[in-house]
């Protein structure tokens, strides 16, 4: 599993969880002959050749670059259905048989889709606003703008009220019809870290809070909102799935997310890492643990959706459909002999990349596949469905992004006990972190190393990799996570694919008949890695200019931060560092600021000892990129900051030491000198557009 990115714990310490694999290069005997030493080569090559090539000032953000990424899909009358195309910006309406009916731009990266009378809802996390179609010809009926909204994530709706959940600043809205029966906001609140998932009814309101670990829950009374103690777990829930009522009022609400365990890290590789399926009770003011099933063992890894199959009404037997996003099988559980027996299991077709279906008859469902780009047809047959959109991808390119997020990179990890049977997105949700801190398995002079888990986007220009920066290159990275995924596995890191050991992989554009070998799939990954950049940042979007606050963040940035997060495009390539102009003026960083693709790293190649302790390495840690700071939290290695309102009041100036600064925990007291509340909202306000 690749765990790099926004290495860890000096200053602003976006740290990843920090890989074993880093530690495992010392286990190998130098003298000791490397079969594979001309591979190892032929890919460091590579890797110098291809930065010796890149523009990484010109190089595109991600968004919109790895296909159409059909991602959510809903069930409309007389058996149409509406989906979301993530990557190309459209929602569109196709019938039973998959042909397209209708099609209409949305706002950028949609993420979710809801139906409301006659009208489809449509929200992504690049705009902030909701917009309305007609759902039966996609004809746009007016936009609802969203103020102070950064990354609006999740909708639902009710006949009387539409809620819209932000990720970017963690917030709901809520929207009721105007007097003129148009919707407008009417509220807007905190609600939790990471909402990517919402489900409404009139009295109810769920929604799945990612970074939190939880499952909120309000009971909605008289308008307000009353929060239960809702599921809270040790890791990230990738999707929840609320069942019909019982007679006694009772609803089954299923989960699927990583092992309720702290992960462990102490032998080398990855523990207590599987994915699972929690069942829970919802009673009117409690929700209570039933069971829980190990459903990597059964070989479906990192579900993000599920469905329930029986009517509780007429079938007491709780049956439930899952599809993992790693591996290709449909699971069906089926607890005819109570929750407190092991389940029922059947096994249908299908392939990876499942993130949503929608139902079609009894039997048959619609499902959206991003990692294939294909809407697919699953029957008991098989899965089936139009061919992927083209787009400019090599094979190599789409098998690398494979690599990341389904099982072939480690094929064989068995899933009994603390060993796993994993991907990198159980730990990188989409390729970002999970909000995890976990016990790296090392200590510093004494004390015990924490680290949280970051995004692995963006990962080309900003090496070394992790947070002690002992991987220089990234074909070394990539070299030794192949060694700590399979570190368990009974097999060799250097190893062949082919159909027979995965046989969803002729799907894959481009396959070949004979296999592919160990060496190209460390290209393949090393050419993911390299497409795989930072996305557009929303704060941004269809913006050009410094607002005066931001502009202030900017000359406070320049004097006290910048040393250390460098204004570089390539983390360990100083001669890539922007300057500010003559007397400090700010428009070569404008410049690459408010650019779609806004390149600059924010970081350096160098060790920085800080407060913030125990430090991974003896000379502190690699100083850690600061883009995208809304897809980082927590802050700091150890994750102690809980928001970068605690980070800035942890800054202490060290005006007497060349303008520089440090980072601690808490507010100044005594003799330390920390910022003031104007400056604090000046840098917030600068490192939002970073």
């Amino acid at each position: 599993m690749i765990v790099v990115a926004c290495v860890a714990g000096a200053l602003l310490g976006c740290s990843e969880p920090e890989p074993v694999a880093a530690d495992v290069e010392h286990d190998v005997i130098e003298d000791a002959p490397d079969p594979h030493a001309d591979a190892r080569a032929r890919l460091l090559e590579l890797e110098r050749a291809q930065r010796e090539q890149l523009d990484f000032a010109t190089i595109p953000a991600s968004d919109q670059r790895l296909g159409s990424n059909p991602y959510r899909v809903i069930a409309l009358p007389d058996r149409r259905f509406a989906g979301l195309l993530r990557g190309a910006d459209q929602l569109v309406v196709f019938d039973e048989h998959g042909a397209v009916l209708h099609t209409a731009a949305t706002p950028h990266d949609p993420t979710d889709v809801a139906a409301r009378g006659g009208e489809l809802l449509v929200v992504g996390t690049g705009e902030a606003r909701v917009v309305r179609y007609d759902a039966s010809t996609l004809e746009r009926l007016g936009d609802v703008a969203l103020p102070n909204s950064l990354a609006p994530r999740a909708i639902a709706a009710t006949p009387d009220v539409v809620w819209v959940a932000d990720e970017g600043h963690g917030q709901l809205h809520r929207l009721r019809p105007g007097d003129g029966g148009e919707l407008e906001v009417v509220e807007r609140q905190a609600y939790c870290r990471g909402p990517i998932a919402l489900h409404a009814e009139p009295e109810l309101l769920l929604g799945n809070c990612l970074l939190d670990h939880r499952i909120r829950v309000d009971r909605i009374i008289d308008g307000e909102l009353h929060p239960l103690e809702g599921p809270r777990h040790d890791g990230p829930i990738w999707s929840f799935e609320l069942g019909r009522a019982d007679a006694q009022g009772v609803r089954l609400l299923a989960l699927t997310g990583v092992e309720d365990h702290p992960l462990e890290r102490r032998d080398g590789g990855f523990g207590y890492i599987d994915s699972f399926v929690f069942i829970y009770a919802l009673r009117e003011s409690s929700v209570e643990r039933l069971t829980s099933v190990n459903v990597s063992e059964l070989g479906v890894v990192t579900p993000k959706w599920s469905q329930w199959l029986d009517d509780a009404q007429t079938d007491p037997t709780p049956t439930l459909r899952l599809a993992g996003y790693a591996t290709p099988e449909l699971l069906t559980l089926r607890w005819a002999n109570g929750f407190d027996a092991a389940p029922e299991v059947a096994r249908g077709p299908g392939l990876p990349g499942t993130t949503d279906a929608a139902l079609l008859g009894n039997n048959e469902l619609w499902a959206a596949d991003p990692l294939l780009d294909r809407w697919l047809h699953l029957t008991a047959e098989g899965a089936s469905g139009p061919a992927a959109t083209p787009d400019d991808r090599s094979f190599e390119e789409r098998l690398g992004e494979a690599l990341v997020f389904t099982a072939a990179m480690a094929p064989w990890n068995p899933a009994t006990g603390k060993r796993s049977r994993f991907t990198c997105e159980t730990c990188h949700f989409e390729g970002r972190g999970d909000g995890r801190v976990h016990f790296t398995g090392r200590e510093f002079e004494g004390r015990p190393v924490h680290a949280s888990s970051k995004p692995l986007l963006g990962l080309f220009p900003n090496r070394p990799h992790f947070s002690r920066a002992l991987d220089r290159t990234t074909t070394k990275m990539i070299d030794n996570e192949f060694g700590v995924a399979n570190r368990h596995s009974g097999r060799e890191p250097w190893f062949a694919l082919d159909v027979d050991t995965l046989p969803w992989l002729a799907q894959l554009p481009g396959w070949p008949e004979q296999g592919v070998d160990g060496e190209t799939l460390r290209r393949a990954l090393l050419r993911f890695l390299i497409r795989w950049s930072m996305p557009s940042n929303p704060v941004t979007r269809s913006r050009d200019q410094f607002e005066p606050l931001e502009a202030q963040g900017a000359t406070l940035f320049a004097r006290y931060c910048e040393g250390c997060h460098q204004a570089r495009l390539v983390a360990d390539d100083p001669s890539t560092r922007v300057a500010l102009g003559p007397g400090g003026d700010l428009e070569p960083w404008r410049r690459l600021i408010f650019a779609a693709n806004a390149p600059l790293i924010w970081a350096s190649d160098a060790y920085a000892q800080t407060g913030i302790v125990p430090w991974v390495h003896p000379d502190g840690a690699r100083v850690p990129a600061l883009r995208r700071l809304y897809l980082k939290w927590p802050y700091f290695t150890n994750g102690g900051a809980d928001s970068l309102d605690a980070v800035l009041e942890g800054v202490r100036l060290r005006e007497d030491f060349g303008d520089s600064c440090d980072h601690e925990l808490g507010p100044a007291s005594g003799a330390a000198v920390g910022l003031d509340n104007e400056q604090r909202a000046a840098l917030l306000a600068f490192m939002r557009l970073l």
